[in-house]
């Protein structure tokens, strides 16, 4: 939960609990604010052409676009995403592992852009799989992870709802 979500939530009483959750322990990755400043720029420009370039990909369904631009219109949300992110993650340098796992996701996302001006064929349909499965692996450590922190949180929750019982 961010900092904003704690300021805006309805219940008081649920913000102290969260602000000693979060005093105690950390869930999760956390970023200073000079981290986030270090931020370029770029990723930002990045994000919002991806947004538009959806926008616009959407609005080619109408049937005015050729299959070529259609081709482009749906790879570049892709290529811009996964590249913006890839730069996010290098410029925030995140644990070594955690790293690993993100360029994964990014990589995805540039591979499955690149599928999109493949003729079908074995090269097609190995890169779609490869995507495919590089999205269920991501799915599944994130599955882990808020397994793990569920667990723990569950408990601090129990913990602190006896305190003010």
């Amino acid at each position: 939960m961010s900092a904003c979500q704690r300021q805006t939530g309805p219940c008081t009483l649920h913000l102290q609990w969260r602000k000693t959750l979060d005093s105690e322990r950390t869930i999760g990755p956390t970023f200073t604010k000079s981290a986030m400043n270090k931020i370029p720029p770029v990723v930002g420009i990045l994000t919002k052409c991806a947004l538009l370039c959806s926008t616009l990909l959407l609005l080619s369904n109408l049937q005015v676009t050729s299959t070529r631009a259609h081709a482009w219109l749906s790879s570049l949300p892709l290529a811009l995403a996964g590249g913006a992110y890839a730069v996010l993650q290098l410029r925030l340098r995140p644990g070594r592992w955690t790293l690993v796992k993100r360029l994964l996701l990014a990589a995805s996302f540039i591979l499955w852009a690149i599928d999109q001006f493949l003729p079908s064929g074995r090269l097609a349909m190995f890169i779609g799989d490869a995507v495919v499965s590089a999205y269920v692996l991501d799915l599944f450590w994130i599955i882990q992870e808020q397994q793990q922190n569920g667990i723990g949180e569950s408990k601090e929750s129990a913990r602190l709802l006896s305190l003010v019982k």
